[in-house]
């Protein structure tokens, strides 16, 4: 039995399948053998070629250039190795981490943490969050915050000491003691015993108490005096003078 290479034509001639099959194999036989890529085996002719790619390597996968002799090995080596879910989209997966990366960054760049739906622009979550999940800090009053946890934070971080006098809140209370012993020390009245804890306070006191005369009253705070001491004529010092003195004289005669 004669074989013929049919790549080198009639001028190679076998008288055994294997000595073909080692032509085939060989260096000599590599020019003229048909080679698959995926698998490189070596056959003889294009036609025996053919027909093993169609049975074996029929199936490609696209990402890694592998093939696959049916649909069903395909999807399994899709399932091992390709399976990139995408956590915001049921169903939709990816062929690797920079594809699903690359999805992240175009649908989903920005996320609301509260309900998990994604925006766009800034501006659009910004007006989602404040709309759907505002939260507004009663002291600051422009901030707003997407959950209440998030807001007690805030509080507890910014407003946590707050000033029984003046309803100021601070950080923390070295700055509230701090704020109390420089906003709020004890000023004398000038005119009674009475005494206040801040410098509203004491000119009320003043104008109400102090400033009912028949004449003229000039009470004016001076901004340029830390302690807020009342400017008054010397007609109504005088008239204050002569009340409180009238005042400590009854005082002491009724408790004779």
């Amino acid at each position: 039995m004669e074989l013929y290479c049919y790549q080198c034509g009639r001028k190679r001639v076998f008288n055994s399948l294997s000595a073909i099959t080692d032509h085939c194999k060989s260096k000599e036989g590599h020019a003229c053998a048909q080679e698959c890529k995926p698998c490189k085996r070596l056959f003889v002719k294009q036609i025996f070629l053919d027909q093993h790619v169609s049975a074996v390597h029929q199936w490609k996968c696209i990402p890694c250039d592998l093939f696959y002799a049916d649909e069903a090995k395909l999807a399994a080596h899709h399932d091992s190795t390709h399976n990139y879910p995408c956590v915001s989209c049921p169903g939709q997966r990816f062929p690797s981490a920079d594809a699903l990366d690359m999805h992240n960054r175009a649908s989903h760049a920005h996320r609301c943490a509260a309900c998990k739906m994604d925006f766009y622009t800034e501006k659009s979550i910004a007006d989602h969050v404040a709309r759907v999940h505002g939260f507004k800090c009663g002291q600051c009053r422009s901030k707003t915050f997407y959950a209440v946890a998030a807001l007690q934070a805030h509080v507890q971080a910014l407003h946590g000491s707050r000033c029984e006098k003046c309803s100021l809140g601070f950080r923390t209370a070295e700055l509230l003691a701090q704020h109390e012993e420089t906003s709020h020390q004890l000023l004398p009245c000038g005119w009674c015993p009475a005494v206040f804890d801040c410098g509203a306070a004491r000119e009320a006191h003043v104008a109400a108490v102090h400033f009912q005369t028949g004449r003229r009253s000039v009470a004016v705070r001076s901004v340029l005096s830390p302690m807020m001491m009342l400017k008054i004529d010397r007609g109504v010092l005088r008239d204050l003078r002569a009340a409180a003195a009238a005042a400590a004289a009854a005082t002491a005669a009724s408790g004779r």
